[in-house]
């Protein structure tokens, strides 16, 4: 009688959103930024345009903030967010690509 294969259970990592990740970078910055100009909470809550509870839960680095929200809060403190949009892949996985796009194309 034969066994049965089972799959081994694998820890993989949960796939983390880009979204999730650029938000973790710019509170980042931003905690780093308030460090820097040695303020008050209140002080860099004020010219972020958030309450001091806002302004602590984005110290203390919850994920409570949209995007939006972050870049408008970094540019209350002086910060200048700017966004750039690369391609991840080698020029040889670009040109597998544009094949796959044409050939689906039917052209």
């Amino acid at each position: 009688m034969a066994r049965a294969r089972t799959k081994k259970a694998t820890a993989s990592k949960p796939r983390v959103p880009p979204s999730t990740r650029l938000r973790a970078q710019l509170r980042e910055r931003i905690q780093h930024r308030i460090e820097e100009l040695a303020i008050t909470r209140a002080s860099a809550a004020e010219s972020m345009h958030l309450s001091i509870a806002q302004t602590s839960r984005l110290c203390n680095d919850h994920d409570a903030f949209s995007l939006d929200r972050l870049v408008d809060a970094a540019e209350g403190i002086g910060l200048t967010v700017e966004m750039r949009a690369v391609r991840p892949y080698s020029r040889e996985e670009s040109g597998k690509l544009r094949n796959r796009v044409a050939r689906n194309r039917g052209t």
